[in-house]
């Protein structure tokens, strides 16, 4: 919500009297955040020309000269500069942070104490939105009561959405019925109402199932099961995903064009949750399926991912032939790619599986050539930052 505010105000069709300016430079360090900021501020009014143009707005302001390098102005400089050139058309100028990343939270909260502390206009604001379940501004704000303003958005997205369901009607027809069963077996799962939950999936499931959406009873008993994997456990989910494998295989024996595609997403819930339950033999099995399954439907990505976690899962098997197996098969799908989609793939994680099984004797003189093979699909800097883990 908070991106699609932003979004209308920057773009053009905002009706607010304030104007926003969302910045994200790193923080990389307290010390050196305020000049990044004041270069992307320049930056981004002169991305803004055009814009401010059609606003009927001439954009005619320029940086205040610096009077020293060693003395440069400071964002809040700049940023006053700009809004009193923009006078009466601006109320204030909103200075949204949401830097890409940080060095650490203790780094962000003292450039904001000190930002809050520091020379300011009233016409100035600085915006810093913060996840609530990390508060890194908390004790920020306790400090300068008078001069942080902290607004706790209690959305509650679940009943909304029923909501918009319920005003968009037709919940007498199967198609609105079945989404308003969708809209509140969802918010019953974040409720942790698993009873409930369970009603509205069986009834739509029934209602799919008697309008001959096979893909709508998928997509109604994997969600589900998501819901159960956290709140139950991964026998329950399976339980529900293996529903949904059925469903699928019905809607391919019937020549649904859409079966592949459905028993494909079904199996890979099913891998998730055998994966969960440490089933590292009965979980490498259905990777190898999927993997089977993409090839057919022509999804390379997909492909490689199944090989990939099929190799993976067969590690924690110790079954090193078929792991090996696995991960080589995965690399032959990633010579199949191009390189954007290289780049956007899990291929990395299956070539640091690969290396890790070089360190066992029966494949040690394949590291050479698997470095290599790595290094000509991504690149010199290939291995993931995150060695651990599925990366599922």
């Amino acid at each position: 919500m908070l991106e699609t505010l932003l979004n209308v105000e920057e773009y053009g069709s905002g009706t607010g009297p304030d104007l926003f300016l969302r910045l994200t430079s790193p923080l990389r360090s307290p010390e050196h955040y305020d000049h990044a900021l004041a270069q992307e501020l320049i930056t981004r009014h002169a991305a803004l020309r055009e814009r401010l143009t059609a606003a009927g707005v001439e954009p005619s302001w320029q940086p205040p000269r610096v009077v020293s390098e060693s003395a440069p102005l400071s964002v809040m400089a700049l940023a006053t500069s700009l809004h009193q050139h923009y006078l009466p058309r601006f109320r204030h100028l909103a200075l949204v942070l949401m830097p890409e990343s940080v060095a650490s939270e203790t780094a962000w909260s003292q450039w904001v104490e000190r930002a809050v502390r520091g020379p300011f206009s009233p016409q100035v604001r600085w915006v810093c939105p913060d996840p609530i379940e990390r508060n890194a501004f908390k004790q920020v704000a306790r400090g300068t009561p008078r001069l942080i303003h902290t607004c706790v958005a209690g959305l509650n997205m679940a009943a909304a959405l029923e909501e918009i369901s319920e005003a968009a009607g037709d919940l007498e027809t199967p198609q609105g019925r079945f989404r308003h069963l969708f809209v509140q077996m969802s918010r019953a799962l974040g409720a942790g109402d698993l009873q409930l939950a369970e009603q509205c999936r069986t009834e739509a499931v029934a209602m799919a199932g008697s309008q001959g959406w096979r893909h709508l009873q998928v997509v109604a008993q994997i969600a589900l099961g998501s819901g159960l994997l956290s709140a139950e456990g991964p026998q329950a989910a399976l339980a529900e995903y293996r529903q949904a494998e059925a469903v699928a295989l019905q809607a391919q024996a019937e020549g649904e064009p859409s079966g592949a595609r459905l028993l494909l997403q079904a199996r890979l819930a099913v891998g998730s949750a055998l994966v969960a339950s440490a089933d590292w033999k009965h979980a490498a099995s259905v990777y190898e399926q999927v993997a089977v399954l993409a090839a057919q439907i022509g999804d390379l990505l997909m492909e490689l991912e199944g090989w990939r976690m099929a190799a993976w899962c067969h590690e924690q098997a110790q079954s090193w032939e078929e792991a090996w197996y696995c991960g080589s098969r995965a690399l032959e799908t990633a010579q199949l790619m191009d390189a954007p989609a290289r780049q956007s793939s899990t291929l990395g994680y299956a070539g640091a599986c690969l290396l890790r099984l070089t360190e066992l004797a029966h494949f040690s003189d394949k590291r050479t050539e698997i470095e290599q093979q790595m290094e000509h699909l991504l690149g010199p800097v290939w291995q993931p930052t995150s060695p651990g883990g599925t990366q599922a």
